[in-house]
């Protein structure tokens, strides 16, 4: 006796068809072209600021005495 798996209110016996329908699952819930627009918005962003990636510094420096 295996242990059912329930996913999305299904109860799935065989591991293979668990994963399969929690990845179309997934798949589903995905907006790759909104993700697309996302990732040019932000290489136009890097290209436009080329100092994107240095920190902002949060404390003060240090004072030489």
């Amino acid at each position: 006796m295996s242990i059912a798996v329930n996913i999305n209110g299904k109860d799935y016996y065989d591991k293979e068809e668990a994963r399969a329908a929690w990845f179309e699952e997934w798949l589903m819930k995905q907006d790759f072209e909104q993700d697309l627009i996302d990732r040019e918005n932000e290489l136009e962003y890097r290209r436009v600021h080329p100092d994107w990636n240095i920190p902002y510094v949060m404390y003060g420096v240090r004072k030489k005495a």
